[in-house]
């Protein structure tokens, strides 16, 4: 999945939009999952609902991070990302971001450190 994920790198954003052209967060996750047989609902607060919490350091590929929207201040899910790095190592993720498109980031960066809420693990491997 990870791999599958990857080949999509520089797509730009559009909100709302689930296709090879442009993607939303939820769009791009959705998208990657459906390709493999699982049905994600089309929002990042929807897909929060789905799965089971795991701690940050025990997040594996294929798992669901979950951040705040642009405010740090609010405690609602407003942005989701797959997180593509192996249990233990510095928990890295694919994304649909509004100013780079597709791309991968770390936790470690400030603006997704301070907007982190967790992560859920949606596959059974």
């Amino acid at each position: 999945m990870v791999c599958y994920a990857k080949d999509f790198i520089g797509i730009p954003y559009r909100y709302g939009s689930m296709s090879l052209k442009a993607f939303d967060c939820s769009g791009f996750t959705s998208y990657v999952f459906q390709q493999f047989g699982m049905l994600l609902p089309r929002s990042a607060r929807d897909q929060a609902g789905l799965g089971k919490k795991v701690h940050e350091c025990d997040a594996r590929k294929g798992d669901l991070v979950f951040f705040k929207g642009r405010s740090t201040s609010s405690s609602f899910v407003g942005h989701v990302g797959i997180v593509i790095s192996e249990i233990g190592d510095k928990l890295t993720f694919i994304h649909a971001s509004v100013h780079k498109g597709i791309t991968i980031d770390t936790i470690d960066l400030r603006y997704y450190k301070d907007r982190f809420l967790y992560v859920k693990r949606v596959l059974d491997l």
